[in-house]
């Protein structure tokens, strides 16, 4: 993960523009049919990202992300997600 990164962009996005545009892309797959017309964006709401981990050693993985604050999620071998 390339935490710097995303301080600097999405982390740090104080005009929320990440949720606005994420709002236009579902407004458009709600107009092309691909999503129900009732999913909404609250715009003025800042989004939580998180880290999504598959792998061996997850428990030393999620322990170093979750130190710095991130939100980890365990991705299981059956697929199913772990906070």
């Amino acid at each position: 993960m390339h935490r710097k990164d995303f301080d600097d962009t999405i982390g740090n996005d104080i005009d929320c523009l990440f949720a606005k545009e994420m709002a236009q892309v579902i407004n458009v797959k709600k107009n092309l049919g691909l999503l129900p017309k009732n999913v909404d964006i609250d715009t003025t709401l800042k989004p939580i990202f998180a880290v999504a981990y598959s792998g061996k050693d997850s428990d030393l993985f999620n322990e170093k992300y979750r130190k710095q604050g991130i939100y980890v999620i365990e991705v299981l071998e059956d697929k199913k997600l772990r906070k």
